[in-house]
């Protein structure tokens, strides 16, 4: 219902909500209707926003009327030049926001980045600063209230569409024409001698970053920014930019049938913009997962529903920016230029880090302080670099925090970790390495937390545990699979000790080897699925393995470590297989719960203190404060039992 001058107006709504926060309302009815008389610039309310009016054509009897959402209190104020050096997001923002306009989340942009623009607006630097800081902007113009938000957090929670199911349309691009496997970095130039800053003093006395995980070959490119004063900081962004360009840019144009807001049988289905969306593709093959970039609503035919993916959102933003404007006509929004791609805040990434810092460019964790308030925990890192004898020197406290965090995010100048995850896309189930229920393990084969591995392992994944085989062990696991159906797998390993050959890993038919190695090594694969069920195993031939942050999934892309769907493992709480454990490993008690019972065990007599199951229960020892009642079905045969507190019970026989 669209809401002009306090009435309402009868018209068939669209709209298409962007990548960028940004939204377009597209009104349509016949001429003689009483849409003909909202005019250009005026204010409308729809879909509880408030919108102002851009654009009306008549057309063959038809009107259609386009707004955009009222964010013209943004647009009062203009800049001559405008320039911040080194800013959080939320200073920035500070001095653009008009008054009585509020922020929300904005502390969850935590880089701080520099923005130069000239005859600009404040609604123009509001849109910079997307870019710059790697963040979006949901407006809620009736409320004046702006939504920091982080698409690159969003994880995949199991949403899938297919061709047989709610996939009308599937257009494919690919794309290597700007494809680097070498990356030259350069930042600031020094006044005096005219040179460029390089990563040589943090890069083993190398002046490039490689990547050739997808392509075997060497292609080489310079980039320059001279926005980076720090080598540490060029050299981690460097990597960044790296990972997109050894790799095709690829991308889906999908119409899909959004069948949640159909049918409430679908509720799991429900597909909302930054959703990462599990895609079979029929023709190609393959199952991945892509991001919703775009969505185009009908609040009153939401069988209409259609949504746009794309695999590199973050790469392909502008882009996407540029095609919906072309859309909609010139002039529905401004693209500006990027200062730089990627000054980007990845601070609440998942585990990106685990894949990008381990593959020989950078070796080491990071030097934490933990804080705790009343309603959160918040780790972030220091902008260095410590080694792993620095990070031993935490503090008892902080260690306990950092690993009783069921999610614990780690920031490092906009690149962040998340050790430990609700769950995603893993097919993979225990690989947090809390036990070994869901393994066929050797006996021999142990966990590191806790061991004399524990520092070198937690140091080196993003799990934060592992598995330990000694030689001549193994460790295996079945899950079920599509036939035909692409599948990727990833893990991390070291050799201590020696020998030919470390082991092996066996996934499905193939088979790769795990050569003796001294220092953490990750490994990846993909496969297709001949049949229902493949098996995945891990041995060890000679010395000792260590195995960490172990990941098959569909795709033929690995992602960064997950845990398996519906799989919560942390140190003093595990869900898993339905199952629900409370109480770390060496504590006295530990709690168990499942649909069938409730115990309470003593781990260090290995017996049960209280057990509750359809049969009846069990304690050890039972105080009893008051009086104890024995209740059967007939209440008139009960029995009472009451101390009076001098040494006398009292028993009272209800018949």
């Amino acid at each position: 219902m669209v809401i002009y001058n306090n009435r309402p107006i009868a018209a068939e709504e669209q709209i298409v909500e962007m990548y960028d926060g940004t939204q377009t309302l597209t009104l349509t009815g016949r001429i003689e209707s009483e849409l003909h008389t909202i005019p250009q610039e005026s204010r409308i309310i729809c879909d509880q926003n408030a919108w102002i009016v851009k654009a009306v054509e008549e057309l063959d009897g038809n009107l259609t009327v386009t707004a955009e959402l009222d964010l013209d209190n943004w647009r009062q104020r203009v800049w001559t030049a405008f320039k911040t050096t080194e800013l959080l997001l939320s200073e920035v923002i500070s001095e653009i926001i008009p008054a009585g306009w509020n922020v929300e989340n904005v502390d969850l942009v935590s880089i701080r980045r520099t923005i130069e623009m000239e005859d600009v607006t404040d609604y123009d630097i509001l849109l910079q600063a997307e870019d710059t800081y790697n963040c979006v902007f949901a407006f809620d113009c009736m409320r004046k209230s702006v939504t920091v938000k982080k698409p690159s957090t969003v994880e995949w929670n199991g949403v899938y569409i297919a061709d047989q199911l709610n996939l009308r349309r599937n257009d494919y691009k690919g794309d290597t024409t700007d494809f680097c496997t070498r990356l030259y970095p350069y930042g600031v130039r020094d006044e005096e001698t005219g040179e460029a800053l390089n990563i040589k003093s943090v890069n083993d006395g190398v002046e490039y970053v490689q990547n050739t995980n997808y392509a075997g070959k060497i292609v080489s490119k310079i980039w320059r920014d001279e926005r980076y004063t720090d080598a540490q900081s060029l050299k981690d962004a460097a990597i960044e930019k790296l990972a997109q360009l050894a790799a095709p840019v690829e991308s889906y144009e999908c119409d899909v049938i959004d069948l949640a807001e159909i049918n409430p049988e679908y509720s799991t289905l429900k597909i909302n913009l930054y959703d990462k969306i599990l895609l079979m593709d029929s023709i190609r093959k393959t199952r991945r997962i892509f991001e919703v970039v775009q969505k185009t609503r009908y609040p009153a035919a939401e069988e209409k529903n259609i949504i746009m993916l794309s695999s590199k959102s973050v790469t392909l933003s502008a882009q996407i920016k540029q095609t919906i404007a072309g859309e909609i006509g010139e002039g529905v929004r401004r693209q500006n230029e990027k200062i730089n791609e990627l000054s980007r805040d990845v601070d609440t990434n998942t585990a990106r880090i685990a894949e990008t810092y381990t593959i020989g460019e950078t070796d080491a964790l990071l030097e934490s302080q933990a804080m705790q308030s009343k309603s959160e925990i918040l780790a972030q890192v220091s902008e260095t670099y410590a080694t792993g004898e620095q990070v031993d020197e935490l503090t008892d406290a902080d260690r306990q925090i950092r690993e009783q965090l069921a999610s614990l995010s780690v920031t490092v100048d906009g690149v962040s970790a998340k050790t430990q995850q609700r769950g995603g896309a893993n097919l993979l189930k225990g690989t947090a390495a809390y036990g070994l229920d869901n393994w066929e393990a050797d006996e021999g084969v142990s966990l590191s937390r806790g061991g004399a591995y524990a520092s070198d392992v937690r140091q080196h994944s993003a799990a934060g545990g592992g598995f330990v085989l000694p030689s001549g062990t193994r460790i295996a696991q079945t899950v079920t699979t599509i036939p035909d159906g692409q599948y990727c797998w990833m893990l991390r390993y070291k050799l201590t000790g020696s020998g030919a050959q470390a082991g092996a890993v066996m996934v499905g038919v193939t088979e790769t080897a795990l050569p003796p190695v001294s220092e953490w090594t990750q490994v990846r694969g993909n496969l297709t699925a001949s049949g229902t069920a493949m098996d995945f195993a891990v041995e060890c031939t000679a010395g000792t393995l260590l195995i960490a942050d172990m990941i098959l999934m569909p795709g033929l892309e690995v992602s960064d470590w997950q845990q398996a769907q519906n799989e919560i493992m942390t140190d003093g709480m595990t869900f898993a297989n339905g199952v629900l454990s409370i109480g770390a490993g060496g504590e006295k008690l530990s709690t168990r719960i499942d649909n069938a019972s409730f115990a309470v065990k003593n781990n260090a007599a290995n017996k049960y203190e209280a057990f509750f199951d359809e049969n009846g229960s069990e304690f050890g020892k039972t105080t009893v404060r008051g009086s104890l009642t024995v209740d059967p079905e007939a209440r008139a045969k009960g029995l009472v039992t009451t101390p009076d507190g001098t040494g006398h019970v009292f028993l009272t026989v209800n018949d």
